[in-house]
């Protein structure tokens, strides 16, 4: 509702309209209420009006537009009516996803309210001073910030850092070594050293100095790869602030994939000695019966409770399965623990095929991709970085409308008897491309009335409309024979996209697993859709439904939502004006909130808490003030 104050100078300005927009309104009330216009007819909105904000509107807005209702609670409180009835709540599920319920209005409406309330006040809350972010990093840790702090704090004000209070995933990552002994850790970290497809860098006995490559494990081609590539990068982004860094050792992994698969037992047994700040014995807490999918699962999660092999889940009962479910929060969605297909339906995890024998030492990996199954620690990938993205109109002057993705067979070692063709991207280009069979949608009605069941649509009909997706070049990173397959089943397009070609489409989609292109993507003014089981460093820091819209790794959503904002290709003309609105704030996001310096400033966090956890006098290592720490 608009302020009083705000009301009066827009009706001092505007009586006349205000005038005739009432009996405008008065008209179209009548036309509803006697069924001569379909409520599902009326256009819906170019923005949302928050409870607390003053917006002052033009008289054609009132007219045509209608606001995203907010709402407070954790399941969506619609108070308006539609026909005469209230409008039904969605369920908002643990596992990070919404159940639809027909009687409420189009899910992705209180998707968007929900998640720029979240955001607005995310950003709303953080602290101003060096003295209230020692007090959140007490209040969410229980524990005095790391030695160097200070020092951290200065480069995030001076280079303008967003939301320095987020840095969570830091301490998921490296809460468990706070339950074991330095010296383990440093045990640990000098056996990792070895693993085959590592780099470790540091920055000497003394630290506070520049750091190098001290030693590498890998053939000599990898080698000569790397000391230009992703050791030298990681470098430049670590370097800026090297001279602020207590000693340490971390070994990264070289390959785009993560490594540390621990039993939950094991995992628990560390976080319960970090709790009791006692020391965890990983001999006593390892189980050699441990193996498969299950035992990287908390005793309560779904995955946990299924004893018997998992099933290949069949895509067209995935697809017709109802009610229909949309993601609400990204990262619980990605959680293979709580959704046990993302097991056969992502490339990194089938290669496992029936589920790996987890490590029974808890080495400390960084990796710039994981998995909430996955120990590694969670690094950023500095070579997703780019600012240049080539010639790329404006939303309304990108002639394409359909969802664009180009890309490579990878994603999976593509070999033998395994279950290659349920991999991601061998999914999306077969249900992209498919001239058969159906798909039930959700259409695009007003938010002022209900969604209701969806509708039968046929496959050939949504692809030819919404989807333009197909693999380039030839088939790679699979045995000859299941190459030919491939390229024999799949649709392929040998010419290649350009990034100002591919800035012609409103709608990009991402996926894979760590993402090389979000980056670029998320700078365009195109929409980007998001589809991963990874949650990367900057997970905390961006809001799904405000700077991208996320699906679901099984793909069940897709049509559903390209469908909301293109429309149902008759009377419901989508939601143009809201994919535009997501589009303009993730490019505004990439700009703000993912340069180098953001880069840099997660780096210099992750290091000083990992120096202090793996030092022998770490409990001597916190932040203590200083007089020119006052003044900050």
């Amino acid at each position: 509702m608009l302020p009083f104050r705000a009301s009066l100078r827009f009706l001092h300005t505007n009586i006349h309209r205000v005038f005739v927009l009432a009996l405008l309104c008065i008209a179209l009330f009548n036309l509803v209420n006697r069924g001569v216009l379909p409520l599902s007819r009326v256009r819906a909105p170019k923005h949302v009006i928050q409870d607390d904000e003053a917006e002052d509107l033009a008289a054609d807005d009132l007219i045509v537009d209608l606001p995203i209702v907010e709402h407070h609670h954790h399941h969506s409180q619609l108070r308006h009516h539609a026909h005469g009835h209230k409008l039904a709540s969605h369920k908002f599920r643990d596992d990070g996803l919404l159940e639809v319920n027909p009687d409420g209005r189009h899910p992705i409406y209180d998707l968007m309210s929900r998640a720029e309330r979240a955001w607005e006040d995310k950003v709303a809350t953080q602290s101003k001073t060096l003295a209230e972010a020692v007090t959140q990093y007490r209040q969410r840790y229980h524990r005095e910030p790391p030695l160097g702090f200070g020092e951290w704090w200065k480069y995030v004000k001076v280079h303008n850092v967003q939301l320095p209070d987020e840095y969570d995933q830091i301490y998921r990552d490296l809460e468990p070594f706070w339950g074991m002994h330095p010296s383990m850790i440093r045990s640990l970290q000098s056996e990792f050293m070895s693993e085959p497809g590592t780099y470790t860098l540091s920055n000497g006995h003394d630290g506070y100095g520049p750091v190098y490559i001290s030693s590498t494990s890998m053939s000599a081609s990898e080698e000569a790869e790397i000391l230009q590539g992703r050791a030298s990068l990681q470098m430049d982004v670590i370097q800026p602030v090297s001279q602020w860094l207590p000693p340490f050792q971390a070994t990264f992994i070289y390959h785009d994939n993560p490594l540390m698969l621990v039993a939950q037992s094991l995992r628990q047994a560390a976080l319960d000695a970090a709790a009791m700040q006692e020391h965890l014995d990983q001999l006593e807490a390892w189980n050699p019966h441990d193996f498969g999918w299950t035992t990287l699962c908390p005793p309560s999660t779904p995955l946990r409770r299924m004893h018997d092999a998992l099933d290949i889940p069949n895509l067209d009962e995935l697809h017709s399965k109802l009610p229909k479910t949309f993601i609400y929060n990204h990262v619980r969605s990605m959680n293979p623990c709580l959704h046990p297909t993302h097991i056969n339906l992502n490339g990194q995890l089938l290669n496992f095929e029936y589920g790996p024998t987890p490590r029974w030492k808890y080495y400390p990996s960084f990796s710039m991709s994981t998995t909430t199954m996955h120990a590694d620690i969670l690094t950023v990938a500095p070579e997703n970085w780019v600012e240049d993205v080539g010639v790329d109109p404006p939303w309304d002057r990108k002639p394409h409308s359909k969802l664009l993705w180009r890309g490579s067979t990878t994603g999976m070692d593509m070999k033998g008897r395994r279950k290659w063709r349920l991999s991601q991207r061998l999914r999306l280009v077969d249900l992209a491309n498919r001239m058969n069979g159906s798909h039930q949608v959700l259409h695009p009605h007003s938010p002022l009335s209900p969604v209701g069941m969806p509708l039968v649509s046929s496959s050939a009909e949504l692809n030819g409309r919404l989807m333009d997706i197909a693999f380039t070049s030839n088939a790679s990173q699979c045995e000859l024979q299941i190459c030919k397959e491939i390229e024999k089943d799949y649709r392929f397009r040998q010419e290649r996209l350009t990034w100002d070609e591919a800035n012609k489409y409103k709608y990009l989609l991402d996926g894979n697993g760590w993402s090389a292109r979000f980056k670029r993507l998320m700078t365009t003014n195109s929409l980007v859709l998001k589809a991963t089981i990874c949650p990367e460093w900057y997970a905390d820091r961006i809001q799904s439904w405000v700077h991208y819209v996320p699906v679901k790794t099984d793909l069940t959503d897709l049509y559903d939502l390209m469908t909301f904002f293109r429309g149902d290709g008759s009377d419901n003309t989508g939601n143009d004006r809201l994919a535009e609105k997501i589009a303009t704030a993730g490019k505004k996001w990439s700009k703000t909130f993912w340069r180098k310096e953001d880069e840099t400033a997660y780096m210099f966090r992750l290091l000083l808490e990992w120096a202090r956890v793996s030092d022998p006098n770490r409990d001597i290592m916190y932040f203590k003030w200083t007089n020119e720490d006052v003044e900050l």
